[in-house]
């Protein structure tokens, strides 16, 4: 039954070699960029990077607007005291990467975000990685990269994302991440049955 699986999925992009070096990186804040972490991950010469989540963190509490984000991406790319250019321009990695909430536009957004699929462009062309945007024909930021030797697939966790049953508090005030991820998972374990 699994290998019929496989065999049915086709790789959005398949790069025709191995891999053998690839590193990973998410939650990176422009205002307490270190270019030595992007010095040091150079040193190791990955082949390929990806994205995990939260490339950036718009300087907004609510929605960030498209301009906004597009603006922070850039300053990944341009500002030589935030370290990523430097690594873009020391390495060969391929880039691939998926957002998250934060990268998306505003904390634990989902579903009800404005400007989805927009947004999901924004991303794709921050990863700068000249290949076609495969989604217009499919609603978020999903897909899978193939090597001769890995698979890596890109699960988009926001276009779709219905609300928790308990509402996030973080940054609604000091430590609201740390709460709302602990009432989260109490409410995961134990409360399960009153939030389908």
């Amino acid at each position: 039954m699994m290998e019929n699986i496989q065999k049915q999925h086709k790789a959005d992009f398949v790069i025709d070699e191995k891999i053998s070096k690839i590193a990973f990186g998410s939650c990176h804040k422009n205002k307490y960029a270190n270019p030595t972490i992007w010095e040091n991950l150079a040193k190791e010469a990955p082949e390929a990077f990806l994205w995990t989540g939260d490339a950036v963190y718009p300087p907004v509490r609510d929605i960030a607007p498209l301009d906004l984000l597009e603006h922070e991406y850039k300053q990944m790319h341009h500002n030589d005291t935030i370290g990523y250019k430097r690594f873009l321009e020391s390495t060969n990695a391929t880039v691939f990467g998926i957002y998250d909430d934060h990268d998306f536009g505003g904390n634990d957004r989902g579903h009800e975000m404005p400007d989805k699929q927009a947004r999901a462009r924004l991303f794709w062309k921050f990863l700068e990685n000249n290949r076609t945007f495969p989604h217009d024909t499919r609603q978020g930021l999903y897909y899978s990269v193939q090597w001769k030797n890995a698979k890596v697939v890109f699960l988009d966790t926001r276009y779709h994302r219905q609300h928790h049953c308990i509402p996030s508090v973080a940054g609604k005030f000091p430590l609201g991440a740390g709460i709302a991820c602990l009432t989260r998972w109490i409410s995961a374990g134990l409360l399960n049955k009153f939030c389908t």
